[in-house]
Formats: C-alpha cells, structure tokens, sequence
C-alpha cells in the first residue's frame, strides 16, 4: 500500500503505518481499537490493509480494490497533491 501512495503521489499526505511481526506491538493495538470502534464487540480476525478515518478511529474499508479506488480519488483532488 505505501507503494500505492507514492505512486499516486499521496505519500506526504496520507499517513500509513506497516505492521510488524510482533502482534504485541502498539500498531496492532491501534489496528485491533479501530475495528473494535467499527463494530462493537468486534472478534473477528484484523485484515490488512485497511483504511481508517482518524477522526472517528474507525475503520472505513479493509478492502483492497475500494481502498484503491478512495485513493486515487483523493489523489485527484488539489487538497491531497502533493506540493499543494
């Protein structure tokens, strides 16, 4: 995903975080209260990737191709190019 957003040249707009391998890490903790604040209760597995809106901590989509789709999206907007 991070090559997507540089390829799209949203990587100086778009904050993306890669998880590591340790699933006690904070990033997994962080992904976990996302889908949790999505759906209450959430038990289900965490998938990657997946996209989050930050001011509502939830997540948006965890699908690849509409994740993509919202990027490229984004990318064609002036607020989002980078140098804007």
């Amino acid at each position: 995903m991070t090559a997507a957003l540089t390829a799209l040249g949203l990587a100086d707009s778009i904050t993306a975080t890669v998880l590591g391998t340790d699933p006690r890490a904070a990033e997994y903790t962080a992904l976990r209260l996302a889908y949790e604040a999505t759906g209450h209760h959430f038990d289900g597995a965490l998938t990657v990737p997946a996209l989050v809106d930050t001011r509502s901590g939830r997540v948006v989509s965890d699908h690849t191709p509409d994740i993509l789709d919202d990027l490229g999206f984004l990318a064609a907007h002036p607020a989002f190019r980078t140098g804007s």
